[in-house]
């Protein structure tokens, strides 16, 4: 590979071990500056890149845990738009021993939580729990 070197006042084209050098010509000199500056700038884009790509992680592991966090809502929701459809009665006072009852058509549900409860009666009645 070659390079520009530059001797007092005046440009050299060399070889790489330093030996076969010769004045250089203004295009070569414009030529080398120019690939030197395009060198830099490829380095600076790939620094840009990194950044950029860690950034992207950071904003993907944020999604996923929205997503999440969504699919939790998503079933709460689910849970009480049955209790709507389904429910005459839900006592949600906890009883002496902390059970929750729910009362679906003709059938008590009970359990330690009204999620547990719910999920119990919607599977009971074939729904997803």
């Amino acid at each position: 590979m070659r390079r520009i070197e530059k001797r007092g006042v005046v440009n050299v084209l060399c070889d790489d071990d330093g030996n076969g050098c010769m004045p250089a010509t203004r295009a070569e000199v414009e030529f080398f500056d120019e690939l030197t500056r395009l060198r830099a700038d490829v380095e600076a884009l790939k620094a840009k890149l990194a950044e950029y790509s860690r950034a992207n992680d950071r904003i993907v592991a944020e999604l996923r845990e929205c997503d999440r966090e969504v699919e939790a809502l998503r079933a709460d929701a689910e849970r009480y738009r049955w209790i709507d459809e389904h429910c005459l009665i839900v006592d949600c006072v906890a009883d002496p021993d902390n059970f929750v009852q729910v009362w679906a058509g003709d059938r008590r549900f009970y359990g330690r939580t009204l999620e547990a409860v719910i999920d119990a009666a919607r599977a009971a009645q074939g729904e997803r729990g």
